[in-house]
């Protein structure tokens, strides 16, 4: 895969997968203070150091509460592989060449299989497969929780409706 076709999936996974952040720091507060708390939303869960792995966390406690979600660990299973192909690809400017020769295919490797290299198109395609399904139960989660939202499909922007409460 060339460069610049990696470059464009990189930019579409990473922007796609700040979408699907976003539904869950909106679930995971509309669960904790019954509304979304904008200053815990700035201060805490768009922290830099809240790792999406406690974010996934904190979603599945949430899920796991609300009697009308089926299979809670299941969408939380979905965000942790959606944020693990996310990673993949903030960080795969990093290749490496079994012999040093400028015509040798590159490969990222794939870090639990330390003698291995990552098969990016099936990444790809696992990715968009995950994101499409995921994607549409949360905007039927949010909904159904009474979450409110304003997305723009045309440039992908989410906008949280916070509501004026005491926090």
């Amino acid at each position: 895969m060339s460069r610049e076709l990696l470059s464009k999936y990189r930019t579409k996974i990473i922007e796609d997968f700040i979408m699907v952040e976003g539904y869950v720091t909106a679930i995971i507060c509309k669960h904790y203070f019954g509304h979304l708390n904008k200053n815990f939303m700035r201060e805490v869960l768009f922290d830099d150091l809240c790792s999406s792995g406690l974010k996934a966390n904190l979603f599945e406690k949430a899920l796991m509460r609300n009697k009308d979600i089926k299979k809670p660990r299941q969408y939380a299973d979905q965000f942790r592989q959606l944020s693990r192909f996310r990673n993949y690809f903030a960080h795969c400017n990093t290749t490496f060449s079994d012999d040093g020769l400028a015509d040798t295919e590159c490969g990222i490797p794939n870090s639990r299989k330390q003698d291995e290299y990552l098969n990016i198109k099936e990444i790809i395609d696992k990715f968009f497969t995950i994101h499409e399904k995921l994607s549409h139960d949360l905007v039927e989660i949010m909904d159904t929780m009474g979450i409110l939202f304003m997305q723009n499909t045309d440039n992908g922007q989410l906008t949280l409706v916070c509501e004026d409460q005491k926090d």
